[in-house]
């Protein structure tokens, strides 16, 4: 099989990732992927790394953020159709057997495999409204008929992302595939359980995720203020790079609270889950994570977890069960939750290990591939 994979980024946050992983997983099992990025990056060096073929073209996306006036949406509209014709010459060159893109904000890949007869999986990975505030020029619910129309399949990344787009074109031919995550090779095994309140240290919280409103940087640092002020010392390290220019409001945030010895800004890191075997704590601030990535990241570290309680999130945390939640806005409540784990310590580690079991049975690798591969059968088989 034959399947050209379409990039809305080029670096290698969540998105990123799981499509690397589904490229790879793909070629072992005898297909072959053709990646196509908006330019070269981080994404593209790793499928060189794998031997996976890559292409670059542009897809202007058909969702930005509501300040964004018309004439930019124009000048996006045209881009999208000029962007479909250079995939057409992609097409014809590659000859796939399936489109499959790999977000829900860019269509060329739709209208390209649309015109060249070519079926079309479309793969949800986001909200766009909900977590990352954008807003689609032609409406969510206009946009998901479209997604329904021009797909043969539509895979979402949970059931709570498939229940934001449904629409009646989309019927049954909606597939919710959890992405999946090994843990790497070259990393060492969690041989420790997580403790804190450590005599020689104070202990580390972890926030992973690119510096942006929707992750909820703000909602951690605040958390950490709060246990200052009540004699809990943490370090807070964000780990995550500057993509939209929010760290300024971040620092300023910090300097206020008076928590500057407190956090730790450390930027993007390429190998998250080095981050994660140091924290005693992992949270998840999100104000609406489509899945959550970095929360099955941490619980294959074995790490316990504090995640806010909206999304998707709550289909991979059970409370107090491989993870604890907290009320999403509520910063008060999530320096409860963390005080709760640094105090029992036992409970923290059992946390972990369950997190760890839930995880490799799961979302591995091999199940996220299979799932999406099963998908592609399908439709071939033209069901």
């Amino acid at each position: 099989m034959r399947v050209l994979l379409l990039s809305h980024v080029s670096d290698l946050y969540g998105a990123g990732r799981s499509l690397l992983a589904l490229a790879q997983g793909l070629q072992e099992r005898g297909h072959v992927p053709l990646v196509v990025v908006p330019r070269r990056g981080d994404l593209s060096h790793s499928l060189a790394s794998k031997d996976i073929d890559c292409s670059e073209v542009e897809c202007p996306w058909w969702a930005t953020p509501p300040e964004s006036g018309p004439r930019h949406k124009l000048y996006a509209m045209r881009g999208i159709f000029r962007s479909a014709i250079k995939l057409r010459r992609v097409i014809r060159h590659f000859k796939p057997d399936i489109v499959h893109t790999n977000s829900a904000v860019i269509p060329s890949g739709a209208l390209a495999a649309r015109w060249d007869g070519i079926p079309h999986v479309w793969h949800l990975r986001e909200y766009g409204v909900e977590d990352y505030g954008l807003r689609f020029f032609l409406g969510r619910a206009v946009s998901g008929y479209l997604v329904g129309l021009f797909s043969r399949a539509i895979v979402a990344i949970s059931r709570s992302v498939a229940q934001a787009y449904q629409a009646p074109r989309m019927g049954e031919c909606l597939h919710v595939v959890y992405n999946g995550i090994d843990w790497p090779a070259d990393v060492p095994l969690p041989d420790r359980n997580p403790t804190a309140r450590r005599r020689s240290a104070p202990p580390t919280l972890v926030l992973l995720g690119a510096l942006h409103p929707a992750k909820g940087q703000a909602e951690a640092i605040e958390a950490t203020a709060e246990l200052k002020r009540h004699g809990v010392r943490c370090t807070l390290r964000l780990v995550g790079g500057d993509v939209v220019g929010y760290r300024a409001r971040l620092e300023e945030l910090v300097q206020r609270l008076g928590i500057s010895d407190e956090v730790i800004f450390a930027g993007y890191h390429p190998d998250p889950m080095i981050e994660f075997l140091e924290a005693d704590v992992v949270l998840v601030c999100s104000r609406c994570e489509a899945f959550g990535r970095v929360i099955v990241e941490a619980m294959l570290a074995q790490r316990p977890i504090v995640a806010a309680n909206t999304c998707g999130t709550l289909e991979l945390i059970e409370d107090d069960f491989n993870g604890v939640l907290y009320r999403a806005g509520d910063p008060v409540h999530l320096a409860e939750r963390i005080v709760a784990l640094l105090d029992d310590p036992a409970w923290a580690g059992q946390l972990g290990a369950t997190a760890r079991k839930v995880a490799r049975e799961r979302f591995s690798v091999a199940r996220y591939v299979h799932g999406v591969e099963a998908v592609y059968k399908r439709v071939l088989a033209g069901k």
